[in-house]
C-alpha cells in the first residue's frame, strides 16, 4: 500500500484505515485532525491479526488519533513494524496505541 500523498483522518471516532492480513506501506503520510483532549479519535486498525511494516518514508503525525484497534469497535491486534516516523506534533495531541505490538527499527 503506498499512498498517494496524505491520508487526512478527521475528527470522528468512525473513521478509519483498516489493515487486514501482511501489508507494507513504503511511503506516505497519515495525518490525525482530532482535537487535543479528544476521548476517541479516527485510527489505523486492524481487521483480526495484520502485520503492518511502514517504511522508512511513512510519517504518522497530528493530534490525537489511535493506531491498532480502537477496544470499542470490535477485535484485532496490530502488528506494526515500524521503520519511519510517529509523532503527536500537534498542541496537546496524543496518538494513543491500543492492542498494538510495535516494534522500532532503525538503521
Amino acid at each position: 500500500m503506498t499512498p498517494l500523498g496524505t491520508a487526512t483522518l478527521g475528527g470522528s471516532s468512525t473513521i478509519a484505515i483498516r489493515f487486514e492480513g501482511s501489508q507494507q506501506v513504503t511511503s506516505g503520510t497519515f495525518v490525525f485532525t482530532s482535537s487535543a483532549g479528544a476521548a476517541f479519535g479516527p485510527s489505523l486498525e486492524a481487521i483480526g491479526l495484520a502485520t503492518v511494516t511502514f517504511g522508512k518514508d511513512v510519517v504518522v503525525r497530528g493530534g490525537t488519533g489511535f493506531i491498532g484497534q480502537q477496544s470499542f469497535s470490535g477485535q484485532g491486534t496490530l502488528h506494526l513494524i515500524n521503520h519511519g516516523r510517529i509523532s503527536a506534533d500537534a498542541i496537546d495531541g496524543v496518538i494513543w496505541q491500543h492492542h498494538v505490538l510495535v516494534q522500532c527499527q532503525h538503521h
